[in-house]
């Protein structure tokens, strides 16, 4: 055990930084974060599930988020153009919460960093991580601000970044890392004025229909929504389109766009975006950890983003603690293994929904024990790493044997 109090370096003031670095000053280690903006920010990705309510509730930040007054979200609607399937985040297992929240991403990632630095943790804000040297047990990390460069000597760093900064090149090319993902995705936010009543108006939809394009809507305001597309990229644009062109084609190839968009004005003009990298990396290294999406891309239908931020940032920063203690951690076994098994949870699930068969499942006319729906609902909610739901063990394959039985 290190006699001196141990200082931890967050890479990245995003959910999976500020969850991290709270978490960390609960358990009593003090840490810092770099980020090379300033907030508020754009960022894409505005739709909570409940497993990440657990994660700010265990972290301290549950009452920074719901002070906001964000958009309650039960659950979602998937509608495939004949049938609208809803999933309740109230039928579930092992989670606290029957609901999430939908919300401007810019708005819910500053409140997140104004509670931690109200917690006395240091953003430095408008800073780069120029490059880092582990030696001894210590890195260096050399930090860029403007004209400004600094060195500060840190005991582990947390990458948060999104990009897996302290993986040199050529670790990444030995790591499983897949090819460019070939689809694309184009997104604008909208004037909501038809808004259906209820659960309806509050859930986030998934939609579906006969083409191989998916949308998505996401309610952020009382009064906006995030709407997108999914799609090949050569199905994105179609020749001579600019990006408004091709959304105002694809809002028109779904009826519930369709009806609740249609010659609304925009609050955020479509935006096209591509060269998703899909990747695996390797979640742990010497002197360093990953979380979020420093992990790798996850395909955004399942909303899995933000859960795999907090999952992963909870467990690194218990993870510090123990390693810093006598009890001592195995990093390969305690966090790479764990999580690697439930981001593979999510991918079975991302695989099947691009094969058919999540949506036959989840639109089947078959009668499902209700065991089985709270499961599936569960691993929707973000409980991809619950032992306990049998779903989570081989995911994929269960979910085509569920769908060949219905």
């Amino acid at each position: 055990m290190k006699e001196d109090t141990p200082l931890v370096a967050i890479i990245g003031a995003g959910p999976g930084g500020t969850t991290c670095a709270a978490m960390l000053n609960k358990l009593g280690i003090k840490s810092f974060i770099i980020e090379r903006t300033t907030f508020p920010r754009f960022a894409v990705g505005e739709s909570l599930l409940p497993v990440s309510l657990d994660h700010f509730k265990e972290a301290g930040l549950l009452g920074a988020v719901e002070k906001m007054h964000f958009i309650k979200k039960p659950g979602g609607v998937f509608h495939n153009g004949l049938k609208k399937t809803r999933i309740h985040f109230s039928d579930t297992m092992n989670l606290d919460f029957d609901h999430a929240f939908s919300m401007p991403r810019s708005a819910f990632d500053f409140a997140l960093s104004e509670e931690v630095e109200a917690q006395g943790i240091e953003i430095l804000w408008n800073t780069c991580l120029e490059k880092g040297h582990l030696q001894g047990g210590m890195w260096t990390l050399d930090l860029v601000e403007g004209d400004t460069k600094r060195s500060v000597k840190v005991d582990w760093v947390v990458d948060a970044s999104g990009k897996a900064l302290l993986v040199d090149a050529k670790e990444k090319a030995q790591q499983k890392v897949q090819a460019e993902d070939p689809r694309g995705a184009i997104f604008a936010h909208l004037k909501d004025a038809r808004r259906p009543d209820g659960f309806d108006g509050l859930a986030t939809w998934v939609l579906t229909n006969e083409s191989q394009t998916w949308g998505w809507i996401i309610p952020i305001t009382n009064e906006l929504a995030s709407v997108g597309f999914i799609d090949l990229k050569s199905n994105i644009h179609e020749e001579g389109e600019n990006d408004e062109a091709a959304y105002r084609r694809l809002l028109a190839l779904f009826s519930p766009t369709r009806e609740r968009f249609s010659d609304v004005e925009f609050a955020r003009p479509p935006k096209s975006a591509f060269g998703f990298k899909k990747a695996i990396i390797k979640p742990s290294g010497e002197g360093y950890c990953l979380v979020g999406n420093s992990l790798g891309f996850l395909d955004p239908v399942l909303s899995s983003g933000i859960a795999l931020a907090t999952e992963s940032a909870i467990r690194s920063a218990k993870g510090i603690q123990a390693m810093f203690s006598s009890t001592g951690f195995d990093w390969e076994k305690e966090y790479d293994a764990p999580l690697l098994e439930g981001i593979n949870v999510f991918s079975g699930c991302v695989e099947t929904w691009y094969d058919g068969t999540l949506g036959s499942l989840l639109h089947s006319d078959a009668q499902k024990p209700a065991s089985i729906v709270t499961r599936m609902t569960s691993i929707l909610a973000g409980g991809a790493w619950d032992s306990e739901n049998f779903l989570t063990r081989d995911s994929a394959e269960k979910f085509r044997f569920l769908n060949r039985s219905a």
